[in-house]
């Protein structure tokens, strides 16, 4: 950095005040060796800005959040931590100063949206209404008027949650393929029996993967009564303490029952020969209810036509994993509110389910990564210390506001990687594993008599072997000789030559819920 630069914005803030919060990704400074505005990219997705002197402003603190609010955004975190500190005055006297400026105004709304304080203040005449977020920069909700400040708030969430998406060129192109319609047309053309079988995959390979996400391998009944929550998805019942207690209690042992929100501080830790460090401190208990009643408001987003269904499912769903309000079962509980909201949302046909966990187990390094992109930095900020034998941790400070507001825009392009994933990948690739399966079946079942059970495991293990019956599976066929194996090969063979050379198949039969396991 040359020594004529000087910071500005919201980082420059943090610096000049000693804020609680995690930087903005952009620092910006006025330099007086650019002619026009240079941005410089990092791998680590923050950025340099410089901007030429004719950008330059008195150095106060109005003067920094109208740059701010004009050049970078809106970032509720830095703004919420810096309001605690200071901002009445000097907003109070913007506004004095220019009462119709749009940045004193927004600064005034969002001031007192954010601390709950009220400013003295009259609005001229004639005053244009103007948005707090600028909807070619972000995905806005439905705005409200405030009518004090003629400002149309549009902000995804309240003060106790309200993570920001920006839009990208990568969410635009999802939101355009019109995943959610795909399923339905899908699905729509199958016949009911081959419908039902499919569904059953669908739950099936969710349940699986869930689980499998933990190192987890499930009992019949574990994983059955994880099904059948998957089954209530989109099931029209408020969303309060009670039902996600209901929820969580449904698939946890009866012995780790919880009858509430948890009543004290947790943390997510590994465990090792060296000093025992949190990976992630949740907020305080006594936040848990407020910012879970703000988590569902942001769900409930999945009912407005004017924000996308899946950034107000996928906010929610991983909001839900950040409050972490159970002490156990958070991480499957986050992934079932994300089916629950893209049902209630209509994204999924009601009775089906898209294997979203199944992506993001093959996804789970980036999975990890988005959940740490959030963490890590906040449990940085933290000055804490615990006892772990007397399962104990204080924390120094642990304002709410960093917890609830950050940007969700990555998050959001994971899930949609996710749904589309799990809609090219198992969605289709099992349709057409059954079709051909099927196909198979009607083929032998014209000239070889032989039981179901049998037919179906001769099917299976010549698909899975690329057309050929192993020499290890041959002698669980004794009553059929060589040229009835070569006969039903070819034939097997044929169905599924399509399927073999289909992008997603991986040129080996997927795990159907149709047939048996091979043994």
């Amino acid at each position: 950095m040359k020594p004529a630069d000087r910071q500005v914005g919201y980082n420059a803030l943090v610096a000049r005040y000693g804020l609680l919060c995690i930087e903005d990704r952009t620092s910006s400074f006025i330099a007086k060796r650019v002619s026009t505005v240079r941005r410089t990219e990092h791998a680590d997705g923050s950025a340099v800005q410089r901007y030429p002197v004719q950008y330059d402003f008195e150095d106060t603190l109005a003067g920094h959040l109208e740059f701010c609010l004009k050049y970078e955004g809106v970032n509720l975190q830095i703004l919420a931590a810096l309001f605690e500190q200071r901002g009445y005055e000097e907003i109070q006297a913007w506004l004095n100063s220019k009462p119709g400026s749009r940045y004193a105004r927004v600064s005034g709304h969002l001031y007192e949206w954010l601390t709950g304080k009220q400013f003295d203040y009259k609005l001229p005449r004639g005053i244009k209404a103007v948005p707090v977020l600028d909807d070619e920069r972000y995905f806005t909700a439905p705005a409200q008027r405030n009518r004090r400040f003629s400002i149309l708030h549009n902000l995804p969430g309240t003060p106790s949650f309200c993570p920001l998406v920006r839009r990208t060129p990568a969410l635009e192109a999802w939101i355009g393929k019109d995943l959610g319609g795909k399923i339905a047309k899908e699905l729509a053309t199958l016949e009911p029996e081959l419908l039902e079988r499919a569904v059953n995959y669908l739950y099936l390979a969710e349940t699986r993967s869930s689980f499998a996400i933990e190192k987890e391998v499930p009992g019949s009944q574990k994983a059955e009564r994880f099904r059948r929550l998957l089954e209530r998805a989109g099931e029209d019942t408020p969303l309060e303490e009670m039902t996600f207690v209901e929820w969580r209690n449904l698939i946890m042992p009866r012995l780790r029952a919880e009858m509430s929100y948890r009543p004290k501080q947790n943390w997510l830790s590994r465990s090792g020969r060296s000093e025992l460090r949190a990976e992630y401190i949740p907020p305080a208990p006594t936040d848990v209810s407020s910012m879970m009643e703000a988590v569902v408001y942001v769900g409930e987003l999945v009912k407005s036509r004017e924000y996308p269904t899946v950034l107000a499912a996928a906010t929610a769903a991983f909001g839900f994993v950040f409050v972490h309000p159970f002490f156990d079962g958070n991480g499957r509980m986050h992934r079932f509110l994300l089916h629950h909201l893209l049902r209630l949302g209509g994204f999924t046909p009601p009775g089906a389910v898209v294997p979203v966990s199944a992506a993001m187990e093959r996804e789970i390094a980036r999975y990890s990564g988005v959940l740490r992109a959030y963490s890590a930095p906040l449990t940085a900020k933290l000055d804490y210390r615990f006892d772990p034998d007397a399962d104990y941790m204080e924390v120094k400070n642990q304002p709410r506001y960093l917890y609830a507001f950050f940007d969700a825009t990555e998050l959001c392009e994971f899930t949609f990687q996710c749904l589309e994933g799990a809609i090219d990948h198992d969605l289709s690739a099992e349709l057409a594993y059954l079709r051909a399966y099927d196909s198979a079946h009607r083929a032998l079942s014209r000239w070889l008599e032989a039981p179901q059970p049998e037919l179906e495991k001769l099917i299976r293990y010549i698909a899975q072997n690329d057309g050929r019956l192993s020499s290890t599976k041959r002698g669980q066929f004794p009553l059929m000789d060589d040229e009835v194996i070569a006969r039903a090969e070819a034939q097997i063979s044929g169905a599924f030559s399509a399927y073999w050379t289909s992008p997603h198949s991986g040129k080996a039969a997927r795990v159907s819920a149709d047939a048996p396991k091979p043994e």
